[in-house]
């Protein structure tokens, strides 16, 4: 008997063993697989709450930056807790490994329930009855019965999902799915989603004028009328074949995105309130931004301008100017700049931007300004920088003595005689190839392995890829 409880044992101690290194190992494999992505990308908080963000399925021990473009409305800590200061919009970014997470955050007033409680004229004295028992603020509230959709948008939405099923497009006809949103308290049909559908009959929208949002990029429509949907909030028309695009009553704009498409002009000068444009990949030889002055991001890859004035964009935090044709540009009013990218910026002849001024950017986390013809580059005391991309210009002189959080820096193909990297700790990456040094000291990299690059020539001292 005792012989045969000592086979059980030994069995039960066999099978925990191999749970613990079998199950485990598969759960690794499944993890890898996972995307990198935050927990809530929309969130609405009322003044005084707070929720907290996380970036899923990062690495372990992997950086993690949290910053708000309005500190003023939602302000974000460094383990991504935000607080909801006053009504209003604001983006909270997560950024980690040279990627950037968004969630949008909404902030509303202090419901009025609580100010009536606080400002009632107290009751006369009378007959005491028993207290009532306090209300639990973590309780959720009884949600108020939603308002029967609009017939009038019931009827014209499936007028046109009828026409545009016949085509052979792949819209929904279940008014209730993902594709559609409507107002709880009046029925209205606020937000249209078709991404990439297959529709080449742009339907009539105006029938619908109470939309906030309309998608519809990736969908081959050569031309589109919203003037009739002036309270658009965003609009949606990348990769579609348009030619023009008319927003000058949508007064009330604050997200635009119209990449790859024809567009030879785009008049933003009557949407104020525009803080994200993406009007990357068209053939645009200006843009007026001056009346943006709520602008965040802007991304205008890939077009022909030769100016681009952002004097007036101070709140600008993402730039990306990439393939144009520019001859200068100036972000010294842009101290709200936290990304830049302006590679690549030619004319017919000759590469066009030679000096770049960043000394006033003190929030610039990425630069990547290569193959132009920069002959300076001037960083200054920008402390958050962490990644650096100058490769192919004709720098002479690079100082990066004053940038300590620097992770990745790409110098090659300049004309560099030194390069001092001693104040340069964190430094990871360093691609400095193709230049006139002879000799690097790299004793304070200690975080600098294998993804060090340099020619056979240099001579360097205090560096191991081991």
């Amino acid at each position: 008997m005792k012989r045969f409880k000592k086979c059980i044992s030994l069995l039960l101690v066999v099978v925990m063993m191999v749970s613990m290194f079998v199950i485990p190992g598969g759960n690794v494999q499944a993890a890898k697989k996972k995307k990198i992505q935050l927990n809530k990308k929309t969130v609405t908080l009322m003044v005084g709450k707070k929720t907290t963000l996380k970036l899923q399925n990062v690495a372990k021990g992997q950086k993690i930056t949290w910053s708000s473009n309005k500190k003023q409305i939602a302000s974000v800590n460094k383990k991504g807790v935000v607080t909801a200061k006053k009504a209003g919009k604001a983006n909270i970014t997560a950024k980690s490994a040279g990627k950037k997470y968004i969630c949008k955050v909404t902030v509303t007033k202090k419901t009025t329930a609580t100010t009536q409680q606080n400002t009632t004229e107290k009751p006369k004295t009378e007959t005491p009855t028993a207290p009532s028992t306090p209300e639990n603020p973590d309780t959720p509230s009884v949600p108020e019965p939603k308002a029967e959709k609009n017939a009038d948008d019931v009827a014209n939405l499936n007028k046109i999902i009828k026409d545009q099923l016949a085509t052979g497009t792949k819209v929904s006809s279940d008014l209730d799915s993902d594709q559609y949103t409507w107002d709880d308290k009046t029925g209205r049909l606020t937000r249209i989603y078709w991404w990439y559908c297959g529709i080449t009959n742009c339907p009539n929208f105006k029938v619908f004028p109470t939309l906030t949002s309309l998608t519809l990029g990736g969908n081959p429509i050569d031309s589109l009328d919203v003037t009739n949907n002036t309270a658009l909030a965003t609009l949606d028309v990348q990769a579609m074949k348009l030619k023009s695009l008319d927003i000058s009553q949508n007064l009330a704009l604050e997200t635009l995105k119209c990449s790859a498409n024809q567009l030879d002009e785009l008049d933003v000068t009557k949407n104020v309130v525009l803080e994200w444009l993406e009007c990357d990949i068209n053939n645009l030889s200006k843009l007026n931004l001056i009346h943006n002055t709520d602008l965040v991001n802007l991304d205008c890859n890939e077009n022909k301008l030769k100016q681009l004035d952002v004097s007036k964009n101070t709140k600008l935090r993402y730039l990306s100017c990439n393939n144009n044709q520019l001859t200068a540009l100036d972000v010294r009013y842009n101290t709200d700049l936290v990304y830049l990218t302006c590679n690549n910026n030619t004319n017919t002849n000759t590469i066009k931007i030679s000096e770049l001024d960043l000394s006033y950017n003190k929030n610039l986390e990425d630069l990547e300004c290569s193959y132009n013809n920069m002959t300076k580059l001037t960083l200054g005391d920008n402390a958050k920088l962490s990644s650096v991309q100058c490769d192919h210009n004709n720098l002479t002189d690079l100082d990066v003595s004053k940038n300590t959080a620097l992770y990745s820096l790409k110098c090659n193909n300049n004309k560099l005689t030194e390069l001092n990297l001693s104040n340069n700790p964190e430094l990871t990456y360093l691609d400095c190839t193709d230049n006139d040094i002879t000799s690097l000291n790299l004793t304070n990299n200690t975080k600098l392995k294998n993804q060090f690059y340099r020619d056979s020539n240099v001579s360097v001292t205090g560096w191991s890829c081991y």
